[in-house]
């Protein structure tokens, strides 16, 4: 179909509290360009992005350059409590990659949970959700991923 003679554009915004941030710079940079979207859908946070889209709350690009403005000086764009959830999910993130790193040079879990202040049970959790996230079989798997991407070397 096309619009006043040009093709509809339509978005489909994923889920996930981190993507809403890409989501908003995705929507302003489409603007700035003069590229207009017909249709917005998304799941999650996707789909808050699109309910605020619709309702105009997006639309303040003035606001929404101070708030940007504002991460220079450590201020969210966002609401505080979509921050701290943000920073929760990030700082699991690093926590993560940490866990990798130990792995990697050969440590066995005891040995990590004891370097990270950890239950060893904690450990293999995490390491679980690891294996989940990088679509991984095993521990062998895990540390030759580790290796590859620069996490891994020689036991400390």
């Amino acid at each position: 179909m096309r619009a006043n003679g040009r093709p509809r554009i339509g978005l489909a915004l994923s889920g996930g509290a981190v993507h809403g941030l890409a989501h908003i710079g995705v929507l302003t940079v489409l603007e700035g360009a003069g590229i207009p979207v017909d249709y917005v859908a998304g799941i999650s946070g996707g789909g808050r992005t699109a309910d605020h889209l619709e309702r105009g709350e997006l639309a303040d690009h003035a606001g929404l350059r101070r708030q940007l403005a504002g991460l220079e000086h450590g201020a969210p764009p966002i609401a505080p409590e979509l921050a701290a959830r943000i920073r929760g999910e990030l700082g699991q993130a690093a926590a993560q990659s940490e866990l990798l790193r130990l792995v990697a040079q050969g440590l066995t879990y005891r040995e990590v949970a004891r370097q990270l202040h950890l239950s060893e049970p904690a450990v293999k959790y995490h390491m679980k959700q690891i294996l989940e996230h990088l679509h991984l079989a095993n521990r062998a798997q895990a540390e030759a991923y580790a290796r590859r991407s620069g996490l891994g070397g020689t036991r400390g």
